[in-house]
């Protein structure tokens, strides 16, 4: 494992591992490498899982792995997955042995602390450059130059209405993903503004006016004032569907009536409402999502999720 820009890291682990070969009279028969990877997942690491793999299914040609040394497995904020790994493999009947280290990976409980020790350490590095590197983006951001990020092109029109580029501020630290977990949206209060970065293009009062808007549409209302308001608008309407109610002033959108009662029919039968279309095939799409989940768990070992929306 090593990043693009250590341009000999490779190389160099190479050559120490070969040289610790001919010293113990080994023979290397098969190399396993991921280059330009990070360590943090073992998603993305085509070398480890290819080594997994063979040693767990006895397609591996080979009694020892020579690894350079401990955080060579991964640098996992989990410590226990790159001990986990070295495991499946001694489980397997592989001996793991590691070129640069001072002790010698013989089961002892010297040698049990020192690999903790050295995982934990491998981990810290990661947790530690990822803070210092987020500081260093922080900062740059502030002065009001741009910190990666997609250029913002084809923004769909609620993105541009709160998107203070146009009032000539940068905002960076909108969303992050630290040390390869998942996506989270920051609070405003964590966001970091380069003011009088760009020239702005939109004037900052209609800007401040057009927020207070968009707030005052996500404020939260009780469910039976949604349905209340569902109700009226079905006195005034005649009938409901998606687009009067996505176009109607004061409505939820059609998805927050979704989300909070399962679907628009049932949303309607709260109201005593029935639509005049014929919905029998959002049953049947129910029907035919839930026989095929059950039919994937049956021959894939329950590997399916169903992805179609509530009707």
């Amino acid at each position: 494992m090593s990043r693009e820009l250590q341009r000999y890291s490779t190389a160099n682990q190479m050559a120490a591992i070969a040289a610790y070969a001919e010293a113990n009279t080994l023979t290397i028969v098969r190399t396993y490498r991921d280059e330009g990877r990070s360590g943090l997942r073992i998603k993305g690491r085509p070398g480890l899982i290819e080594l997994i793999e063979d040693v767990q299914s006895g397609r591996a040609a080979f009694d020892h792995i020579l690894v350079y040394d401990v955080s060579r497995w991964g640098r996992f904020q989990d410590v226990d997955e790159s001990a986990y790994y070295e495991f499946l493999c001694k489980r397997s009947g592989v001996q793991v042995e590691y070129c640069a280290e001072i002790f010698k990976n013989d089961g002892t409980f010297v040698s049990g602390i020192a690999k903790s020790l050295k995982r934990g350490m491998a981990a810290e590095w990661s947790r530690e450059l990822s803070v210092k590197v987020h500081a260093g983006h922080c900062r740059v951001a502030s002065l009001g130059y741009r910190v990666g990020a997609p250029v913002g092109y084809g923004l769909m029109i609620p993105t541009i209405l709160g998107n203070e580029n146009y009032i000539g501020k940068t905002v960076y630290n909108r969303t992050s993903r630290r040390l390869g977990q998942k996506l989270v949206k920051n609070p405003d209060n964590a966001w970091v503004r380069g003011a009088a970065a760009i020239e702005p293009i939109v004037d900052q009062g209609i800007f401040a006016r057009a927020q207070k808007l968009l707030a005052d549409r996500r404020v939260e209302i009780p469910e039976e004032e949604m349905l209340l308001r569902l109700r009226l608008t079905l006195r005034r309407r005649g009938k409901l569907n998606s687009h009067i109610i996505n176009t109607t002033l004061g409505l939820n959108h059609v998805s927050s009536y979704v989300k909070h009662f399962g679907s628009l029919r049932k949303a309607y039968a709260l109201i005593g409402y029935v639509s005049p279309r014929d919905c029998d095939w959002i049953d049947t799409r129910e029907f035919l999502r839930r026989r095929t989940i059950e039919a994937c768990h049956r021959t894939r070992g329950g590997a399916a999720n169903g992805t179609w929306p509530p009707g």
